[in-house]
């Protein structure tokens, strides 16, 4: 379990903290009195090293954790999303994998008749990159390239053509950005009054108005990325549900086995939305079930076939 603050919402209504998987202890606290919840512990009580320890550990695992997750009304991480995501111009989703962050980074947040991925005169309405530890920087702000009889020509990089264009800048991966990289993050993803280019051609560019930058990284940003960057993020979203909209992809009778199966802990047990997915798909084709398990699951095919057939009895 996930250690986690109580919080007092509105009203001074103390709730305390739901058991979230981990490993680590939570703390509630009753009656002024803190205990910890994890049977494992030699000393449960409120002594205050051992509290420290917990608090100390779980945080380096996750980091902060904020938001009342299922309190206040059924409050969820995409309910945050959805209310904040539209007023801010960065923001870093975080979690495990196969949630949706990164169709959220690419469509969160868009007024309605904006999805569409051409606009104005078949620019791109965003740009997208994954990083990896070798993506230079270059790569971003742009190269001289070689092209025909005109010789030499600059070649505007994604992070370059979202600032004069004033469009989205997704930057998936982020944590595994390289060393290289860092610095002309650091640039891009300053406030908006200091964010300045000056690219290898001489030309120095400002971003125009509605350039912003949303990043997704299946880590923990506390810990995988240099406090210069993750502060950089001021709106992080923890994502620990999988994406409604994506389940929604999904028979009904599969949308609770599968977004359990897609959080549990044990990797080994994990499913994968994208899994779930291609099941569908090779059922509507008429690859029998149990082939198709077979061949998408692997040794969980099983588990996956008898969750989904007692959910449908049910």
């Amino acid at each position: 379990m996930i250690f986690q603050k109580p919080l007092t919402l509105s009203g001074g209504i103390s709730r305390e903290p739901k058991a979230l998987p981990g490993g680590f202890h939570i703390w509630r606290v009753a009656g002024g009195t803190a205990f910890c919840d994890n049977p494992n512990c030699s000393k449960p009580g409120s002594g205050s090293n051992h509290k420290n320890d917990c608090e100390r550990k779980a945080l380096e695992h996750l980091g902060p954790r904020p938001w009342p997750w299922e309190r206040g009304g059924g409050l969820s991480c995409w309910d945050l999303v959805a209310a904040v995501l539209p007023h801010t111009n960065r923001a870093l989703f975080y979690g495990p994998p196969s949630t949706g962050k990164t169709f959220a980074a690419m469509y969160g947040g868009l007024a309605a008749g904006d999805e569409a991925a051409v606009v104005d005169f078949g620019q791109p309405s965003r740009y997208t990159v994954t990083l990896t530890e070798e993506t230079p920087a270059a790569e971003l702000r742009g190269v001289w390239s070689p092209r025909g009889t005109e010789g030499l020509v600059f070649m505007y990089g994604p992070a370059a053509l979202a600032m004069l264009g004033g469009k989205r800048l997704v930057l998936n991966e982020i944590d595994r950005a390289s060393p290289d990289c860092h610095s002309i993050l650091y640039g891009l993803t300053e406030s908006d009054g200091t964010i300045e280019l000056t690219l290898p051609n001489g030309e120095t560019i400002h971003p125009k108005p509605g350039y912003h930058v949303f990043a997704t990284m299946n880590g923990n940003p506390f810990t995988d990325l240099p406090e210069a960057l993750h502060t950089r993020f001021p709106v992080k979203f923890f994502i620990d549900r999988v994406n409604p909209t994506a389940l929604a992809e999904l028979p009904e009778a599969w949308r609770g086995p599968a977004e359990t199966l897609c959080l549990i802990p044990e990797e080994s047990r994990r499913t994968y939305l994208r899994e779930w997915l291609a099941f569908r798909d090779l059922l509507a084709k008429d690859v029998k079930a149990e082939l198709a398990a077979m061949a998408v699951f692997g040794a969980r095919a099983g588990d996956i076939l008898t969750a989904v057939r007692l959910k449908t009895a049910k």
